[in-house]
């Protein structure tokens, strides 16, 4: 009964972003972020030993988060999807409305919710890719919680 559970693959995967180092003096640095991501990594190592877990520093920008994501989710066998997907940020985000942003390390300082949403990546972004995932490996629905480090655009 317990032997294809590995045709099934990993128990956990990983994915962690840190993000610390930003270009624009309107986010502080944010020293502690890449050990933060580096130790939610950490611990999901010893969920299981076939954990496969991965630590993204630094992206520069949407394009990179988005890429690094989409990497991480879609480029493994389809026979060997993991039973939970675990995706960990620790960096500035922003809340504008009731939509929220991961902010990567290269952006400026928002001057309208538009250019948030071409520069940064929304939540809403994040669950239609883990959706995508969802609906073609048949794992779990994704759900998740974000806290913004400030709002803007009420």
């Amino acid at each position: 009964m317990w032997e294809d559970t590995e045709l099934r693959g990993p128990l956990l995967c990983a994915l962690c972003f840190g993000n610390a180092n930003y270009k624009d003096e309107t986010f502080c640095d944010l020293p502690n972020c890449v050990n933060d991501a580096e130790r939610v990594a950490k611990q999901a190592r010893k969920v299981s030993d076939n954990a496969v877990v991965k630590v993204e520093r630094n992206l520069p920008d949407k394009k990179a988060m988005i890429q690094a994501l989409e990497n991480f989710l879609f480029r493994r066998p389809p026979l060997h999807t993991p039973r939970i997907v675990l995706i960990y940020f620790s960096g500035h985000g922003i809340q504008a409305g009731h939509r929220l942003f991961l902010v990567p390390t290269g952006f400026a300082g928002p001057n309208s919710e538009v250019e948030l949403n071409g520069k940064c990546l929304s939540h809403e972004e994040v669950f239609e890719i883990l959706e995508r995932f969802h609906t073609s490996n048949r794992t779990a629905a994704a759900e998740g919680s974000f806290l913004p480090s400030r709002t803007i655009f009420e």
